[in-house]
């Protein structure tokens, strides 16, 4: 298949993988030899599905908690020492219960970028003010998943530091850092 990836020892964390589109991306990359890593709410499946592929790591974690997420995170560089890809399969969409609570803030989208891709830009609402929710709107109207995925390169693959690669970003777009 032209442009696949080897994705053979690879680790590739799947949410939303007890079920449908997630339980079927975990199982063919599991006869891609890669090594899935089995996230989502739903313990009694995760555990069929991890038996199903050979003991591949699962975690039960709601992605939209912030400490389950720093589990599932550590439990798979504990397990592979990296992690490889994502597949964020789970549906979270602007009208879903997770976001209609105080601890999430849905940033704006206008060009519907992050729509198409199955995501919604979300940030932490503990201690947001209504100054970084408009600043973070004005950064998500300029992200595009192009940018997106130039970003993840160069932290990625070019090993550049997060506050590096933001700045850059941030100054090529005209826009400027908060400071304390």
């Amino acid at each position: 298949m032209s442009g696949a990836q080897d994705l053979r020892g690879r680790p590739v964390i799947v949410t939303s993988a007890s079920s449908g589109i997630g339980a079927a991306t975990a199982r063919a990359l599991h006869a891609a030899d890669a090594h899935p890593v089995l996230a989502a709410r739903r313990a009694q499946r995760l555990e069929a599905l991890r038996a199903e592929l050979g003991g591949a790591l699962s975690v039960q974690a709601d992605i939209t908690d912030t400490d389950q997420i720093t589990r599932l995170t550590a439990a798979v560089l504990g397990r592979h020492g990296r992690i490889d890809r994502l597949v964020n399969n789970a549906g979270v969409s602007p009208i879903t219960p997770q976001i209609l609570t105080d601890r999430l803030v849905s940033l704006a989208d206008p060009r519907s970028d992050f729509g198409a891709e199955n995501m919604v830009p979300l940030v932490y609402k503990p201690a947001m003010t209504a100054t970084i929710i408009a600043t973070l709107n004005a950064i998500s109207a300029k992200l595009t998943m192009a940018i997106l995925l130039q970003i993840d390169n160069a932290i990625i693959t070019q090993h550049a530091g997060y506050a590096t690669v933001t700045a850059g970003f941030l100054k090529a777009e005209g826009l400027t850092l908060l400071s304390n």
